[in-house]
């Protein structure tokens, strides 16, 4: 028996290392250094929709934590909820194997946010789990993926050399609740279009239900959920950067014209901001970044 655990533990140890040998993470960030860091890698933004009724959400949840873990600072996750199965209980129907349980699926993570992106991306209300990567494949009807999809994506992305380098300065007053950002960056490429930038507020550690496949799980941990976008709620358009033909070297910096407020119903402990810069024209994200509030 014995001979058979060392067996298994050379296996997990080799596929450890080739695991390794595989995954290429483009940063070399220690403690607050992140924060005056110029990446010269790409960063994976996945921007998802799920919902607690979705029974096949949890094994999207599940490679979100995988890829997190994989590839740590270069992948980014925003997870939407906004489509049916996203709908409290009432008006949705209590999923059976909830057995009538008091308050369950009574959680309601929507918001306008959510709507907008629902209403710019509709083709990822198809069916769920489904998701975009850095929005590769718009405007040709391909930007909206299946989760088998997304590692593969992932991969690729964070090893390209990136258009420009991303930052979040932000103040945080705990009292007033007034969030103060500002995101910063230097392009490392010429780059031609109109640029935008948004800043979004996540939380994660919620725990709720979840249904996963037949069965219901009454202490599911919710993670990256969209709550706002701060520069431009209720809209995914975000705020004008720039437009025409920006320089290799150029630098840029945008902050939010006024404080927001995180509500209340808000654990602020476990809220991130979510920056990222995208071409309006192919809508296609060039860099982003996440910073714990």
């Amino acid at each position: 028996m014995k001979s058979k655990y060392i067996a298994l533990l050379t296996v997990l140890v080799a596929f450890m290392f080739s695991m390794c040998d595989y995954v290429k993470n483009p940063y070399d960030i220690e403690g607050p250094s992140a924060e005056t860091f110029d990446s010269t890698k790409r960063v994976a933004l996945l921007e998802e929709w799920t919902g607690h009724t979705c029974i096949a959400c949890p094994a999207a949840a599940a490679d979100i934590d995988t890829m997190r873990s994989l590839y740590g600072e270069s992948f980014v996750a925003i997870s939407i909820h906004d489509n049916f199965f996203a709908e409290p209980c009432p008006p949705h129907a209590l999923p059976g194997c909830a057995n009538g349980a008091p308050g369950a699926f009574a959680d309601d993570f929507r918001c306008p946010t959510g709507v907008s992106y629902s209403t710019a991306f509709p083709d990822a209300l198809t069916f769920l789990p489904q998701g975009m990567v850095n929005r590769l494949g718009y405007p040709g009807n391909s930007h909206v993926k299946t989760r088998g999809a997304w590692p593969g994506i992932v991969d690729s992305i964070i090893q390209e050399d990136a258009c420009a380098s991303i930052h979040i300065d932000h103040i945080y007053n705990s009292t007033s609740r007034a969030l103060d950002v500002r995101v910063w960056g230097t392009w490392l490429q010429s780059y031609t279009g109109t640029i935008n930038v948004c800043v979004m507020l996540t939380e994660s550690g919620m725990v709720g239900w979840q249904t996963n496949g037949t069965q219901c799980d009454s202490e599911f941990v919710f993670k990256h959920v969209l709550r706002e976008c701060v520069n431009t709620p209720g809209s995914i358009a975000g705020s004008p950067l720039s437009t025409g033909t920006t320089l290799i070297g150029t630098t840029y910096s945008y902050s939010l014209p006024s404080s927001y407020t995180i509500p209340v119903a808000y654990d602020a402990t476990n809220c991130h901001m979510v920056a990222f810069i995208y071409d309006v024209t192919t809508q296609e994200v060039l860099q982003a970044w996440e910073e714990d509030l």
